[in-house]
Order: C-alpha cells, then structure tokens, then sequence
C-alpha cells in the first residue's frame, strides 16, 4: 500500500530536516496511527509528527484517525513452510503446527486417540532455537524439529496449510502402505519379518537425516571454498541429495578437516597468550583473553561438530549393515535373481 503523509508544522513552527527527523524518531513505540480521509489514507500520524510531505491537506479540522489492522497470510509447499518456520529437513519427520519432536509425531501417527501437543508460537520457536545453540557441540539434533531462525513475521495461525502434503498425499500413502502390506501377504512374507524391515527402514531414513544435518553443520563450519568440502559436495549444496548416492567413506575428510581446524584454532588460542613480565595494560590482556577465550571456544564447537558427524556416520553404516543382514537372513533373500522365494519383497527405499 503506497501511503500519502500529512503536511503538519511542528509545535507551530517549521523545523528543519534534521530538527523533524529528531522529532520522527523520537516518538515512542506504538503511537502511529494510519489518517483516513474519504476512504483514502493520507499518511501516519505519531502525534504532531508526520513524514515528509507527499500531498497537501487542510488539517484546520483533522478527521478522525481510523486505525487498520492488516493481517498477512503466508503459504508454502511443505519443504519450504519448515524453512521458513526454522525447521529445515523435518518435512517427512515432524509437524509445523505441532510442538513436538520426531519421536513424539510419531506417537500421534500412530495413535489416532492421542491427545497431540501444544501448538508452536514464534516464542516457542526462539526457545526451542536456543536451546539447539546451547547443545550443538555436542549434540546437532533439533529440539522439537528447530535448528534454524524463524524467517516469517506472520502468525502460525495464519500460515496456511500445504493441503497437497498434509491433506492430498498423506491418504494416498496410506493407500500405498496398505497396498504394500497386501502385497507381503501374497508374496508369502512372514508379517513380523516384514514389520521388523519396515522398522529398520525407518531407523536408517532417521540416521540419514541426522547425518544430513551433521553434514550441513560441517560445510557451514568450515566454509564453502575448505577444499575437504569441494570435495565432498562439489557442485551440489543439497547433502540430503549426496547421501543415497555416494559411499558414506566419501564424507570421512569432513572429520578429518573439522578435527584438523579445530587444531589450528587451539594454536590460535596459545598464540594468543602474552608473554610474562612485560608489564602488560590492563586493557591489552583482557584483548589477550577474549582472543584466546574466542578461539577455543571455536575449537570446541569443530571438535563437538567432528565427534558428532563421526557419530552419525557410524550409525547410518550401522543401520544399513542392519539392513542388508536382515535381508539375507529372510527367505528367498539369497536366491538368484529370477528364482521364486518367500518373502523377497523388501521396503529399501533409496
């Protein structure tokens, strides 16, 4: 909305630019209000100041302000409501209205009688934000799905729902899910075999996630131009993409890298240590201590990233030898490919 200002003196008398824009910024919060005249807004009025002037209007007899209240809507497809609301890569694990973890969305999928949660608030989102920051050099799982900023000014009340995946799509893939489960019974699949399957699926998808955002946590850490990161990502930013794709021994430089910086940072914090009786000013050894205190509290968050990504390469290795083991072990699992057999039907995904 473009917006037209009054023409008003100040206390009388005409200011100067710099005497109005003092007067402007010297109002207290929340005292404009929007001027509306006919059906047309003239401009905004914070007491006897206006902004600079666009059209001239007898103010003898000032109507009476007439405050709106615009309320905005925001919409996005699922991907991009959960980066908006600082929730990155929790599409297919958490809710955006919901505050609650993965572990806890699960419980509500799972059981329709479930009471569900409270719902998320831009205070909720800050809180949960601050508390990711405080364990993230040990730990970069996301609290209640949060590991990033809040992007969006408007209310989550007022977010819009992506209908296509939370409506659309969720009935559909309960039809495939049930489809699936026709599919064991006919193929001869013993059901626990295929459920404990169906649960190591999940646990490896969960693990790869992890590791997806361990992977970002490394990249961001160490710069986009570190040469360990052009190798691992090359051309692609997206982690989540690489991982299906190449052998998780390709992101071993990452911890090898976030180690080795975490090194030169602990250098960095001993050299910045004064020398002894030189009769230091007080001023020049706390510079000292904050250099040093800086460095190695860098050093502990690439060491805490190094440990952590380490630990998510272990565990999606872990989860996939999981896999294939229980595969092996199931009927049918080590015939040729083209021989019949029991319970060939697998839920591997890429």
């Amino acid at each position: 909305m473009a917006l037209v200002t009054l023409v008003v003196k100040y206390g009388g008398a005409d200011l100067s630019p710099n005497e109005r824009s003092y007067v402007r910024a010297s109002q207290p919060e929340k005292s404009a209000t929007f001027v509306v005249y006919d059906g047309q807004c003239l401009g905004i009025r914070a007491g006897a100041a206006t902004f600079r002037e666009l059209i001239s209007v007898d103010i003898a007899m000032p109507p009476q302000p007439e405050i709106f209240c615009v309320r905005y809507y925001a919409t996005a497809d699922l991907l991009s409501l959960c980066v908006l609301i600082g929730n990155p890569g929790q599409a297919p694990h958490s809710c955006c209205y919901c505050r609650c973890s993965a572990a806890d969305f699960k419980l509500t999928a799972d059981d329709p009688a479930h009471p569900g949660f409270e719902l998320r608030t831009r205070e909720s989102q800050a809180a949960d934000l601050r508390a990711f920051q405080a364990q993230i050099q040990w730990n970069t799982k996301p609290v209640n799905g949060v590991s990033r900023p809040l992007l969006t000014s408007v209310h989550f009340l007022r977010v819009v729902m992506p209908t296509l995946h939370v409506v659309v799509l969720g009935p559909v893939n309960e039809v495939v899910a049930r489809v699936s489960q026709e599919l064991l019974e006919l193929d001869g699949a013993d059901p626990a075999a295929a459920e404990t399957i169906k649960k190591l699926v999940e646990d490896k998808e969960d693990s790869e996630a992890q590791l997806a955002l361990g992977l970002n946590s490394a990249r961001e850490l160490l710069g986009s131009k570190d040469p360990a990161v052009l190798v691992c990502f090359g051309s692609t930013a997206d982690s989540g993409l690489l991982i299906g794709t190449v052998p998780l021994s390709c992101w071993d430089p990452l911890v090898e890298a976030l180690n080795a910086a975490a090194v030169l940072k602990e250098e960095d914090a001993k050299g910045a240590e004064l020398p002894p009786n030189r009769g230091w000013s007080a001023r020049k050894k706390a510079q000292a201590k904050a250099t040093k205190n800086r460095a190695l509290e860098q050093a502990a968050e690439l060491k805490g990233a190094a440990l952590n990504l380490g630990g998510f390469l272990d565990a999606t290795k872990a989860a996939r030898a999981a896999i294939e083991m229980h595969e092996s072990e199931m009927p049918g699992g080590n015939e040729e490919e083209g021989q019949k057999g029991g319970g060939s039907l697998s839920f591997i995904g890429s």
